[in-house]
């Protein structure tokens, strides 16, 4: 799914994920995209659900 982001720093982005999306216990994982030139999918991060 994609989602808004907001630039924190070089190193940061945030988002909200809504809550019917991380419901159930498991795990998920997040890439950001850029666009070109130069852009791309970043390497997938992944983290636990409780």
């Amino acid at each position: 799914m994609k989602l808004t982001t907001t630039y924190v720093s070089s190193t940061m982005l945030t988002a909200t994920v809504p809550a019917a999306d991380i419901k159930t216990a498991g795990t998920a994982s997040v890439t950001v995209f850029n666009k070109t030139p130069g852009g791309g999918t970043s390497n997938a991060k992944t983290f636990t659900i409780n």
